[in-house]
């Protein structure tokens, strides 16, 4: 296999917390929700962003974010991605036109003449999308690619009957009951090593592996056990040619949901209970925080993850009042319950997505040395 490093030099993103990547770190780690309640008559066809502030007004309405790319990456400083739409589509562009066209129009605007490849394969497409861009550099066939995802999905139906809306998303809790819907972007640049290092890019992080699995059991629940979890994360983990006891901290795909949460963590205990690590296990889920982003979960939520690690925080697990419930033991590990936790020496870090069919992927992020 190929020895060409993989590091993270660019990051953008637009969540419920806010716009733009240091605002959205910020509000997380003050554990700040971003789930908020809607009526009805604020919800149009055009979805914008949670303006909250004059400068996050700026940013302005951005249509159908599900299918443009909604944040831009500026590489080479040290700059969250900012915002512009009208950078990848003429004002008024409307039309309907396939996935594929609308990347393509980004790529040419941008002068990427690498692959251009649209996945679509529920929560965990862009971890997909991002190992496998991981792996045209790895074997030479590109210096830079861009990898994210994206997600507009707010229908009055979907938001319908939440009295607490910022308090209904709860992983891990013993009272969840469910996932709250959101939208958002996440977009991160991928470079080799010595190509970023002689242009003096700002480096993140280093992608190391990832892994991918399905359950081959039911469309919507999980294995009870985990097991297709369980195996993603060992893939991850061989690929990336680290042992259990090397990863300091785990982004779950904890959504909330009565099965989801306990498959996740039997499958988490089967890899990490016993491997002779010497501190506790931090495992927490941003969901808690900016809900389900559904298409662009994965993406978001792994730059939190690459931020996790670049600063030495731990984002906090939101609204997790009561760990765990009688079916099954949520003691094992630190759960980093509502407060963000300052953790020197994060080294390594897995970041899960999971979605219906049982398509599992788990990627592998290590500091940058």
């Amino acid at each position: 296999m190929s020895s060409r490093r993989v590091v993270i030099t660019g990051l953008g993103l637009v969540t419920p917390l806010s716009t733009g990547v240091k605002s959205s770190w910020k509000k997380l780690i003050n554990s700040e929700s971003g789930i908020i309640s809607l009526k009805s008559s604020n919800i149009t066809s055009k979805p914008g962003v949670n303006q909250n502030t004059p400068e996050e007004k700026k940013e302005g309405e951005f249509n159908k974010l599900s299918s443009t790319v909604a944040g831009t990456v500026k590489s080479g400083k040290y700059d969250d991605g900012g915002f512009d739409p009208k950078e990848w589509l003429d004002p008024g562009d409307e039309r309907k036109m396939a996935l594929f066209t609308q990347y393509a129009i980004c790529a040419a605007k941008q002068a990427l003449n690498d692959a251009e490849w649209t996945s679509v394969s529920d929560f965990e497409k862009e971890r997909t999308v991002c190992g496998h861009k991981e792996k045209f550099i790895q074997f030479g066939d590109a210096d830079v690619m861009i990898a994210g995802g994206s997600e507009a999905s707010i229908l009055p139906l979907a938001i319908a009957g939440f009295a607490k809306p910022e308090e209904a998303s709860r992983p891990f809790d013993r009272d969840r009951d469910g996932f709250v819907i959101s939208e958002g972007a996440g977009v991160v640049v991928l470079e080799e090593y010595n190509h970023a290092k002689n242009r003096g890019a700002h480096m993140y992080a280093e992608i190391r592996g990832y892994g991918l699995s399905g359950d081959a059991y039911h469309m919507t629940a999980p294995l009870e056990n985990g097991a297709g979890a369980e195996l993603a994360m060992r893939r991850a983990l061989n690929n990336a040619k680290l042992s259990p006891r090397d990863i300091d901290y785990i982004n779950a795909h904890a959504t909330s949901t009565l099965l989801g949460d306990i498959a996740e963590n039997r499958a988490i205990k089967s890899i990490f209970e016993t491997c002779g690590s010497p501190h506790k296990l931090a495992v927490s889920s941003v969901k808690g925080s900016i809900g389900h982003l559904l298409g662009a979960a994965g993406a978001v939520e792994a730059i939190f993850t690459i931020l996790a690690l670049y600063h030495d925080i731990l984002p906090p697990t939101l609204n997790l009042h009561n760990p765990g419930d009688p079916a099954s033991d949520f003691l094992s590990f630190n759960y980093v319950q509502l407060n963000a936790q300052q953790h020197p020496g994060i080294r390594a870090a897995l970041t899960n997505s999971f979605g219906f069919g049982g398509t599992n992927a788990s990627l592998c992020f290590t500091k940058c040395e």
